[in-house]
């Protein structure tokens, strides 16, 4: 033990007078400094190859689609949220179709339906925004811009309003299936029935200042808007039948003779009021018509009647619903007597 102590305490006497050079340590120290970048580099460069692969070969073709929906509604959120000042956001509010910072005002709104979970709160805001384009609509009629102008951006508000209108149809129809209650789905149908006829009598009020072309885009407008009412009253109607204490036969009648009355001012026939009025009287008389029937052939009713408004709507009206000379009314009535006399006929 003794000479390896000696041993050890010689080594220890050599290591402290060993001074290493400076410009070594220098040198020493720059290399493991770049060994230990490439190496991170490496790692980084792999890391990112491993996600493009992943990319390239999962996400497009399996995941994109799946999320595409809820990533662009984060997306706007994330726009709004972070990107966007209030300024920003104020002054979308008050743009226009062919503004710079209307994509603004309708990426807001996305926001703040992907922000709500219940289901008759986006149906209210859906309603809201409807309304937002027929506002929009009827303030490009009137700000005085040119014809070609102003017929570009009404006829691009009126597309948006259609889409709007579809999509207040599908969460009517989400409200009505997710409804604990039987007077859910008939106060959220009565809403979209009084916002709807709203919607067509707003919309007529624009019609007087724009060029023949547009006025049929707005009319297209119209007629999306009776059919969301239409939509309604078909709510109404499943409602009473599977239980009359929700909403009672005679205020759906009356649901129905106001589109009638909605439909013809913006059609200008009162054909159609006629026609409603005698399915109505049908619907009361000694052989009641089912309130389905009635709501059926009133339906038709106004698609003829926005059709008669149309471009080529004459024509292809009377080459597929044939209506007798004699008759006082332009739709056929299918009243219980009439369903038996045309069943006997050969």
């Amino acid at each position: 033990m003794g000479d390896l102590e000696k041993r050890i305490n010689a080594l220890r006497n050599i290591n402290s007078r060993v001074e290493p050079d400076q410009a070594w340590v220098s040198a020493t120290r720059r290399t493991l400094l770049m060994q230990a970048k490439n190496s991170l580099a490496t790692e980084s460069a792999q890391a990112t190859a491993t996600l493009k692969y992943f990319y390239q070969y999962f996400a497009p073709a399996k995941f994109f689609q799946v999320v595409r929906g809820p990533v662009l509604a984060v997306l706007s959120i994330l726009a709004v949220v972070l990107g966007v000042s209030s300024a920003s956001v104020s002054a979308a509010e008050r743009s226009l179709p062919g503004d710079f910072l209307y994509s603004l005002k309708l990426v807001t709104e996305q926001a703040r339906l992907a922000w709500t979970s219940d289901k008759g709160e986006k149906l209210k805001l859906k309603i809201e925004f409807a309304t937002r384009r027929s506002q929009d609509l009827k303030q490009i009629a009137n700000s005085g811009s040119s014809e070609a102008k102003t017929s570009e951006r009404v006829q691009k508000a009126a597309e948006i309003l259609k889409r709007d209108l579809s999509t207040v149809q599908e969460q009517l129809e989400d409200v009505k299936a997710a409804a604990t209650e039987p007077g859910e789905a008939v106060a959220a149908a009565k809403l979209v029935d009084q916002t709807s006829n709203e919607l067509v009598q707003v919309l007529q009020e624009t019609k007087s200042s724009l060029s023949q072309e547009t006025q049929d885009k707005v009319t297209e407008a119209q007629a999306a808007a009776a059919d969301t009412v239409v939509k309604a009253l078909e709510v109404m109607v499943e409602q009473h039948e599977d239980s009359d204490q929700s909403i009672a036969q005679a205020e759906v009648m009356e649901a129905i003779e106001y589109l009638s009355r909605t439909v013809a001012s913006a059609t200008g026939g009162s054909s159609i009021v006629s026609a409603t009025s005698s399915i109505l009287i049908a619907a009361t008389g000694t052989a009641p018509l089912p309130l389905k029937d009635v709501l059926a052939q009133t339906k038709e009713a106004t698609l003829q009647a926005f059709a008669a408004v149309q471009p080529a709507g004459p024509a292809d009206v009377s080459s597929t619903q044939p209506v007798d000379s004699s008759a006082t009314s332009t739709t056929e009535i299918q009243t219980p007597e009439a369903t038996t006399t045309s069943s006997a006929t050969p």
